[in-house]
């Protein structure tokens, strides 16, 4: 493994219970009001209204406003594809030909996203119906469906999740196991034992997907603040910093940090039971440092510890060892952990704002 980080790369997650009786609750309360909106104004079926509102909620205000103007967009342009041949030709094979390869077509286009197949459905919807249907069912199929979007939209918007919670913790669980390994590198070096012998075998593994995890809390914290109101609430702001990239980037850093000292550590172990036994509190030290990486001000401990590495480092230099001995390198890795604790600094809190809601 050359980089932790290299293979943290965000990817999908099956959402928490919390979180997904959550969108399911939206969503039943969009569906209902949509239902009974449509029940109270003379029309067609209902189905399209609810299932247009169930559609819209999602996890985010910016999902949701997203697949909302996508779903309606997609049922528009449909209609539109399909009102021209059935005005002039009738449900006819040739008519469904072209309709289909139309619809198909503009159904590619990227602003539409995963919804683009809702343009071929409804223009074969509309094309089928037949011209005795076009403007009864038609019209009120479009306009249902513009009910069920806009209470989807709503019930997003009056009550807005945040998902900065989630990311908090998984920073935490993040800086926690980090700081578990570090003090377990310690225990090796001081015991003059194998980094596997004291953290397991799959530590790295397990290092890995909560570093995965991590970055996908941090991205869905960062798109749930994008057009949200609750952004302005006091207290979002200060919240949103404390996720941000910046930390993450850090403690990525961290973890390939501390994969290239486990291998360094594989290969050789210093033979110096003194140098032992300094670098090994430098270690727990710097694990102190990464518990307190929360986007404030560097640790307390981090000057001192930078301070004893740089007398260990003269303590190397002064017995003259070679530039490829298992001290030097163990203490040019320590060194680069400590220079990127000492520059974790996330953005102000109106920048972070900013940046997350998209401006």
């Amino acid at each position: 493994m050359h980089s932790i980080r290299a293979t943290a790369a965000p990817d999908g997650a099956e959402a928490s219970w919390p979180e997904r009786f959550r969108v399911a609750a939206r969503a039943s309360v969009a569906a209902v009001a949509a239902w009974g909106l449509c029940l109270l104004l003379p029309g067609g079926p209902q189905y399209p209204a609810a299932i247009a509102a169930l559609l819209t909620v999602h996890p985010t205000v910016y999902q949701s406003v997203t697949v909302g103007m996508q779903y309606g967009s997609g049922c528009a342009i449909g209609a539109l594809i399909a009102v021209p041949a059935l005005l002039f030709g009738g449900p006819t094979w040739a008519a469904l030909a072209v309709v289909v390869l139309l619809a198909m077509l503009a159904a590619g286009h990227s602003r539409l996203g995963h919804r683009g197949l809702h343009v071929p459905t409804t223009a074969v919807f509309v094309l089928l119906l037949g011209r005795g249907h076009f403007g009864e069912e038609v019209s009120w199929h479009l306009v249902a469906v513009a009910i069920g979007v806009v209470c989807g939209l709503t019930c997003n918007l009056l009550f807005p999740p945040l998902q900065l919670r989630p990311a908090e913790d998984a920073l935490d669980r993040l800086r926690r196991e980090l700081a578990g390994v570090l003090r377990g590198l310690g225990t090796a070096v001081a015991e003059d034992r194998g980094p596997q012998d004291v953290l397991g075998r799959g530590w790295r593994e397990d290092l890995t997907e909560t570093l995965r995890a991590a970055h996908r809390a941090v991205d869905r914290a960062h798109e749930s603040l994008r057009w949200n109101p609750r952004v302005r609430v006091r207290g979002a702001g200060r919240t949103a910093c404390r996720v941000d990239h910046e930390i993450l980037d850090t403690l990525g850093r961290v973890a390939d940090d501390v994969a290239a000292l486990s291998r360094a550590l594989d290969r050789r172990t210093p033979r110096d039971a003194a140098f032992r036994q300094r670098y090994a509190r430098l270690l727990r030290g710097t694990a102190v440092c990464v518990r307190g990486c929360t986007g404030g001000l560097p640790h307390p401990v981090l000057p001192v510890t930078r301070r004893e590495c740089e007398r260990l480092a003269d303590a190397a230099d002064s017995r003259a060892l070679g530039t490829r001995a298992p001290e030097n390198r163990l203490l040019m890795i320590l060194d680069r952990t400590l220079e990127d604790l000492g520059q974790a600094e996330p953005a102000p809190a109106g920048q972070a704002r900013k940046e997350a809601v998209g401006v």
